[in-house]
């Protein structure tokens, strides 16, 4: 077998790497342990704040369910009182219409009664005026006829 300066380069080169790689390995290892625990923590990390965020989620969820229902609640009340509110006040127009409708017809019986009150009081006026007259001037009976025409004439006047 022939050794000639390449067998040796490569032997040495390997002894070398041998010698460094001992010492060097041990380093090499670490730093890739190290390595590895880091991206383990923040793989750790990562897991732990995607939990959380889940349950935000879920709660946000919940919130947003409930906030829901409580609209819905609130809009159901609201239609309710709404209602109601529009049943009582067509109730208390019905009532005032009915009330005014109550005092038209007592205004208009008051009116009727204090006309008729108004023309007897005439009439009687009339009547006592042609009395009178007819004891003054006498009581023939043409005087009386006539008399007593006027008085229907004025009656009618006041009727009318």
């Amino acid at each position: 077998m022939h050794f000639d300066e390449k067998f040796f380069v490569s032997v040495a080169t390997i002894i070398f790497a041998a010698i460094v790689f001992k010492p060097a390995r041990k380093a090499i290892l670490s730093a890739l342990d190290s390595r590895i625990d880091k991206i383990k923590k923040e793989l750790d990390e990562a897991m732990r704040l995607r939990n959380e965020a889940e349950a935000i989620l879920r709660t946000a969820k919940a919130h947003l369910s409930e906030s829901e229902k409580q609209a819905n609640d609130i809009i159901a009340y609201a239609e309710k009182e709404a209602s109601e509110m529009l049943r009582n006040a067509k109730d208390k127009l019905a009532k005032d219409v009915e009330n005014r409708r109550v005092l038209a017809v007592q205004k208009i019986k008051n009116f009727e009664e204090s006309a008729i009150t108004e023309m007897k009081r005439n009439i009687a006026n009339i009547a006592i005026s042609a009395t009178a007259q007819v004891i003054e001037e006498g009581s023939d009976e043409e005087s009386f006829k006539k008399l007593v025409g006027n008085s229907l004439d004025k009656i009618s006047k006041t009727v009318h």
